[in-house]
């Protein structure tokens, strides 16, 4: 219990000295994040979550009769080694459809 607690803190205690990007928690957006919602840095136990999807075809390049959609949640609070790990990603969302998924559809299904 007390490894996993000291993992979901990961993202406070390892800021990037050199300025680089190693993980999200580096980046400008995280950092406009945190400015403009000052009460998430407070506590750094609070859970930062990604959106991911594994194949999104918003140019419809993919010529097939069928597509699934996998939609998964990311959890950035632990380190990047295992953030796309088995027992940490989240299975949000399956979308079966026979027409492929735009980025004009995609949102309704969110």
């Amino acid at each position: 219990m007390f490894a996993m607690s000291s993992l979901m803190l990961w993202h406070a205690q390892n800021n990037s000295p050199d300025g680089f990007v190693r993980h999200p928690c580096d980046s400008k957006a995280w950092k406009h994040i945190n400015e403009r919602f000052s009460t998430l840095v407070l506590d750094a136990r609070h859970v930062h979550l990604g959106l991911a999807t594994n194949v999104v075809n918003p140019y419809k390049f993919n010529h097939s009769t069928w597509s699934t959609w996998l939609v998964m949640l990311l959890n950035y609070n632990i380190p990047p080694c295992l953030t796309t790990k088995n027992f940490f990603v989240m299975f949000t969302l399956l979308i079966p459809r026979k027409e492929s998924i735009t980025l004009d559809n995609f949102d309704v299904y969110l």
